[in-house]
């Protein structure tokens, strides 16, 4: 016996069994694999949640790529790769996209990078490392990043420190040092920032006073002194801090 015929077959795409039991009504299939889904007065879908156990891949989001007027997509745990972004990249009205808990690695944020109404992306558990924020670099519309539990460090950094309209960063439990810190006192509107659990000591945390409009600052889990918290807390005292 060959060695294909013990390797299991991958199941079919959830998506695209849907349309076809639909009779090719991508509408009505998108509805079989939406926990959630809001549609216009014209019956075109603006928002979509995907089931967490669908596991829609990139089959499925090639028929994805065809609801031109989707301005959110929730696609967390879905079976996506790389390859699957592409389609997702002609999709002019997006503002929202989800994509926890996937595959998407470096080479599929170069897609992303060419939806210029995206304003929140989230990519928190996902393969995504230093190398792939180059193409995050020029999305200046962004105004909510979450790149919480991927491979970022502090080298990283330097590619956002240009995203000034962001106001939520989530950089959560990645391997964040002081060098590069100081890329992220350039994101001047932020509102919310989380380093939870990062490697960041005193020497880092000098660049994250002064914030005007900073609410929350989330630091758990670092090497942060207790007097530094105290001079982070006088240069920011309209700001929760959480340590």
């Amino acid at each position: 016996m060959s060695n294909n015929e013990h390797e299991k077959k991958a199941p079919p795409d959830p998506l695209v069994v849907a349309v076809a039991e639909h009779d090719g009504n991508l509408g009505m299939g998108v509805r079989a694999i939406a926990r959630r889904i809001i549609s216009n007065d014209d019956a075109e879908t603006t928002l979509l949640f995907i089931k967490y156990n669908a596991r829609v891949g990139d089959e499925g989001f090639e028929l994805l790529g065809q609801l031109e007027h989707l301005e959110v997509l929730d696609a967390t745990d879905c079976a996506l790769t790389n390859k699957g972004l592409e389609p997702l990249s002609e999709l002019s009205r997006l503002r929202e996209l989800i994509l926890d808990i996937t595959e998407v690695g470096d080479d599929g944020l170069a897609h992303l990078s060419k939806i210029e109404s995206l304003t929140r992306l989230s990519l928190s558990a996902t393969r995504v490392t230093d190398v792939g924020l180059q193409h995050l670099s020029n999305m200046h519309n962004l105004q909510s990043l979450n790149l919480s539990n991927t491979s970022v460090t502090h080298r990283g950094l330097q590619h956002l420190k240009n995203l000034y309209n962001l106001t939520h960063l989530d950089l959560e439990e990645n391997n964040i040092r002081d060098d590069g810190v100081e890329h992220l006192s350039k994101l001047v509107n932020l509102e919310s920032l989380t380093l939870n659990y990062n490697h960041i000591s005193d020497e880092g945390a000098k660049w994250l006073k002064g914030y005007d409009f900073l609410k929350f600052l989330n630091i758990k889990g670092n090497f942060i002194t207790d007097r530094m918290v105290a001079e982070l807390i006088e240069s920011m005292p309209q700001a929760t801090i959480n340590r």
